[in-house]
């Protein structure tokens, strides 16, 4: 469902949801199988072959969602971390949980930041990489750029308040109701 706010800003006909699922669907079967989360790459490719969208675009979409994703997540951990049944610093053998979820905060929004300059600023990016990329070899520079300018349109919902909202809106219920499941599941065990 989520997919369909990523791609909307980005490619001019809708997505249809048969197309998004089978691809999800393609790419979940495919992380259970292969290592290293090539199913990543496999829903890049299904909903490419399924719906002729190029290749950088949906992966511009599916960086999207993985970095949402990152967010929501960091934000779960320290929402948690606030709780007052968190364990405190030196219950962890001296871990300092706190610090570990400020790191990926800290890289998650850097993160986040780069790709909104580069979505915001898409002829500036793309010059600035034709630039860096004048050490390779002629035939590649051309085709590089263009996948660049097309992964950059696929950061397009960045420049999308309405499709960022409901972007992250999903994101925080997808992840939600994943909690409230283990936490259920816990409750069910005994465990607070």
């Amino acid at each position: 469902l989520r997919w369909k706010y990523l791609l909307a800003p980005v490619w001019d006909q809708e997505v249809a949801f048969r197309p998004r699922l089978a691809a999800t669907a393609i790419g979940l079967a495919t992380n259970n199988l292969i290592p290293l989360r090539v199913g990543e790459f496999a829903r890049v490719l299904a909903l490419s072959r399924q719906t002729y969208t190029p290749i950088p675009i949906v992966m511009g979409t599916l960086v999207m969602e993985r970095l949402l994703d990152g967010l929501v997540q960091v934000g779960a951990i320290f929402l948690v971390m606030s709780l007052p049944s968190f364990p405190t610093v030196g219950a962890m053998d001296g871990l300092d949980p706190r610090s570990a979820a400020r790191t990926l905060l800290t890289v998650a929004g850097a993160i986040g930041l780069l790709l909104a300059l580069l979505a915001v600023f898409p002829a500036r990016s793309v010059r600035l990489a034709r630039t860096a990329i004048k050490i390779l070899p002629g035939g590649w520079r051309r085709p590089l750029a263009d996948s660049l300018r097309a992964f950059l349109r696929g950061l397009g919902v960045l420049r999308s308040p309405r499709y960022l909202t409901l972007s992250v809106l999903f994101a925080i219920g997808q992840w939600a109701f994943l909690g409230v499941g283990f936490y259920l599941g816990f409750l069910a065990f005994g465990i607070d």
